[in-house]
């Protein structure tokens, strides 16, 4: 599902994937745990690239990967 705010689209992930809401967009890219098949169908959907990566270990911690992530500017 598809929302949209002000400046924002919100994409409700589908019941049971809760955990793909820990995606994490890299300019064109999002990364997104491959264990979340219809959530990546949904951004697939949306027009971003996927990068599905295995986060079922990470999942284990109760971490996601926005979480474990390091965000930086361009430039820098």
């Amino acid at each position: 599902m598809l929302l949209h705010c002000d400046r924002f689209r919100v994409v409700v992930v589908p019941t049971g994937e809760e955990g793909a809401a820990s995606a994490l967009r890299v300019r064109g890219d999002v990364f997104l745990g491959d264990c979340f098949p219809r959530s990546c169908d949904l951004v697939v959907q949306l027009g971003f690239e996927i990068q599905p990566l295995p986060v079922t270990e990470v999942a284990k911690l109760d971490a996601g990967l926005s979480c474990m992530s390091l965000r930086w500017l361009a430039g820098h």
